[in-house]
């Protein structure tokens, strides 16, 4: 369809002002094909962003707001808006989500990019798309067909990325409400603006600061404070510019040994399995087997305090304990 919007869009043209019109239609893409020396103003992963793409959009911009305020828009009010950072933040956001289309295989084919130009009201003639008043457009506002539909291709890549993300989105009712309270809160505020720079020649008794000291003690109260002053030492710091030879070493350790002396420690742990001294002879032996069952199964490997936590009983043998130290022996 494309093919067929240049075949028939002739030199015919249509004697009308365009105006605003030409403004609002026009797609916020940014002219891929401009000429490589305009000058940049920044650039997005290494993407530039040229200073013509910025104006281009900077205009639009103030024109959408001069159809909005009319003869009330003005420089401060311009400023007040912040259409300049408005403007590279939509350039910004383009750069990225094209960038992310092109990521997730996004594609606008062909025919979509003619159906989507051939529904713009401003490009019809009779409710009908008409490829003469096509071109004429583009033409008076300086832009090829190839340049216009390239850019209007990015625009419904971009708006395919902004569908993408904003239909997997779901926000539940106390979420909005959160929102529009947070957006939407508001202070009432009374206050007093007091100057005391305008009051001169006040003239204050010593009885009366003092009377109204003792009455508003609590006013002067200050919580205790401590100057402390200190030198904080890292020794780590200074390794490197230290050096101790084996010698010095040697020195130390035979005139510090005591800082070096460790005792003999000993880790012991045993299992004691008791009956009572009027236990028979069942009750012993059962005990006895427990023992010998357990001390096989330390020897074996088991883990030691597993073995200790299976038994819940202290008993005697005959008046006499059966042990399993940290030897396991008995």
């Amino acid at each position: 369809m494309l093919s067929l919007m240049r075949k028939h869009a002739g030199s015919w043209i249509i004697k009308f002002i365009l105006g605003a019109v030409i403004l609002a239609f026009l797609p916020f893409g940014y002219g891929l094909y401009r000429d490589e020396r305009d000058s940049q103003v920044a650039s997005v992963d290494g993407q530039p962003i040229s200073y013509a793409d910025y104006r281009q959009i900077y205009s639009n911009l103030i024109e959408q707001m001069r159809q909005s305020f009319g003869t009330a828009l003005d420089d401060e009010m311009i400023k007040s808006l912040g259409l300049k950072d408005r403007a590279l933040n939509q350039l910004i956001e383009a750069k990225l989500m094209l960038a992310e289309a092109r990521r997730l295989k996004f594609r606008v084919s062909e025919a979509e990019v003619a159906d989507a130009i051939a529904k713009i009201e401003v490009f019809q003639t009779g409710g009908v798309f008409d490829p003469r008043r096509y071109e004429y457009i583009l033409d008076r506002n300086r832009i090829t067909k190839e340049q216009f539909e390239a850019q209007h291709e990015e625009s419904m890549l971009i708006n395919k990325v902004r569908s993408f993300i904003l239909n997997n989105l779901t926000v539940s009712d106390a979420e909005a409400l959160q929102w529009y309270n947070w957006q939407n809160v508001s202070v009432d505020l009374d206050f007093v603006l007091f100057n005391p720079v305008i009051y001169k020649n006040i003239d204050a008794k010593e009885e009366e600061i003092n009377a109204y000291y003792e009455k508003n003690k609590s006013s002067y109260k200050k919580e205790a404070e401590v100057k402390v002053r200190y030198v904080f030492f890292d020794p780590t710091s200074h390794t490197s510019a230290v050096g101790v030879n084996r010698d010095e070493l040697q020195d130390y350790y035979d005139t510090h040994k005591e800082e070096f002396y460790t005792p003999k420690t000993v880790d012991a742990r045993h299992i004691l399995i008791k009956v009572g001294q009027d236990a028979d002879a069942e009750a012993v032996e059962k005990a006895k087997t427990k023992a010998l069952d357990t001390l096989k199964k330390a020897r074996e490997g088991d883990d030691f305090a597993e073995l200790a936590s299976h038994i819940v009983t202290n008993q005697y043998i005959n008046g006499e304990t059966i042990r399993l130290d940290g030897a396991l022996r008995m």
